[in-house]
């Protein structure tokens, strides 16, 4: 993905490899014109302080939010009525990430992280009802931005932290109707960080599954992305990565479609597409402001679009200040970028965006967009308010210069978070 300057815009362009044959279909997604949308409600949520990054259950029953680093707390999506609250020890960089939820595809299921004295790990799934159904056995370390579900809400894949010193790194599978775990990818060698940086060895992380739930891809350190495939019970080679040092690639992604596999390649700084065969068919150059590639990465259903999420870090901040979001095509190339004040919500059949602008006045917009369109509509603005909040921050919809939208299960609600203060937000027309 080339991204560029121009008119203070980044522009985006796909290189494609010589040979390759790319087709991606896109569907009908229905009205394209989000103009007939507007608010309907605004519900302000009191919750603790300490609540971050809400997940929702498919099915539209609940919804969880990380307490700190240690605790996951569940509540009923209707009225946010508190349920339970299970252990949860976060062991990893980052889980902003739109794809990583705690609960399961079928909504029966939520999965905590517990710790035991030694500080070892264990992955725990609990019944919708905060009962605790099955617990891994303890490893040294869990890498839990790594934690997927399984399609059909029967499994759990996920891979040891390998940032630990002298341990394996390995992919783990919990069978939940079984209620057995084990590894899906053993070896028998110790190794350490400096190893895994500079040559091929035996580690494995960031699993993935395919649509149908059939087949799972993952890094491995042998130099390689690697295929699983549950009927043969086997993985084997589908991509090698000789250039790249493992550690350096992630973000895999599947198409909805499951013909189609991206990555990105920290060294190179670029995303790459691959076909399921491990053809590959296309690189998309990141621009130098972000060396590190994406923050997120997602395919964007139906209309065969992806989106990527970049960390903008402005002035003499050390810390994100806002985000840059690109959306493209793997045929056509750059679509729109834009400039959000933080995280985008993402509508559940993935037909609409929602985020927050913020102009040169500290007015701040919350806007929709139809993905397969790109047009866009302002739903509400405000000043911004910084240290203490306006005094009917309680009962009106208001703004910071770091607000987040995070759509929740239901097509027509939203959740905007501005300081302390959560709103739910019903959507007129957004419903197919």
């Amino acid at each position: 993905m080339n991204l560029r300057m121009s008119k203070g815009f980044l522009v985006l362009a796909g290189v494609l490899v010589c040979g390759a044959h790319l087709t991606i279909e896109s569907v009908s997604c229905g009205e394209n014109d989000p103009g007939g949308i507007k608010i309907k409600t605004v519900q302000v949520v009191r919750l603790d302080e300490e609540l971050w990054f809400p997940k929702w259950s498919p099915d539209q029953r609940y919804c969880s939010f990380r307490k700190g680093l240690q605790a996951l707390v569940c509540f009923s999506a209707k009225d946010f009525k508190r349920l339970f609250e299970i252990p949860y020890s976060q062991n990893s960089v980052s889980e902003d990430d739109y794809t990583l939820n705690q609960w399961s595809p079928n909504g029966k299921y939520v999965y905590g992280v517990e710790r035991n004295k030694d500080k070892e790990m264990a992955l725990a799934v609990y019944t919708a009802s905060g009962q605790k159904l099955f617990q891994t056995q303890y490893l040294q370390s869990i890498d839990t931005a790594s934690i997927r579900w399984s399609p059909d809400s029967t499994k759990v894949a996920f891979n040891e932290n390998y940032m630990g010193w002298f341990h394996e790194p390995d992919i783990w599978l919990a069978d939940i109707a079984k209620k057995e775990s084990r590894s899906l990818t053993p070896d028998k060698f110790a190794k350490d960080y400096d190893f895994i940086i500079d040559g091929s060895e035996p580690c494995d992380f960031w699993p993935e599954w395919s649509p149908s739930g059939k087949e799972l891809i993952y890094v491995s350190g042998k130099q390689a992305i690697m295929i699983f495939n549950f009927k043969d019970n086997m993985g084997k080679r589908l991509f090698p990565i000789k250039e790249t040092p493992a550690l350096l690639v992630n973000k895999l992604r599947w198409s909805p479609c499951g013909r189609y596999i991206l990555f990105n390649d920290m060294k190179d700084n670029k995303i790459c597409l691959i076909s399921v065969k491990g053809q590959y068919l296309k690189e998309y150059p990141n621009h130098e402001k972000f060396p590190r590639g994406p923050q997120n990465v997602l395919w964007l259903g139906d209309s065969g679009l992806i989106l990527l999420d970049f960390d903008l870090v402005e002035g003499d901040s050390e810390y994100p200040t806002s985000k840059w979001l690109v959306l493209f095509d793997p045929q056509k190339g750059h679509m729109k970028s834009w400039k959000a004040t933080a995280g985008v919500g993402i509508s559940p059949d993935r037909r609409y965006l929602s985020y927050v602008q913020k102009d040169e006045n500290e007015i701040c917009s919350l806007y929709i967009m139809h993905v397969k369109s790109q047009k866009t509509k302002k739903l509400a603005e405000r000043k911004a308010w910084r240290g203490k909040p306006p005094a009917d921050a309680g009962n009106q919809l208001s703004f910071t210069t770091r607000s987040r939208v995070c759509w929740t299960s239901k097509p027509d609600t939203i959740v905007v978070r501005s300081g302390l203060y959560w709103y739910c937000v019903t959507l007129k027309g957004t419903s197919k």
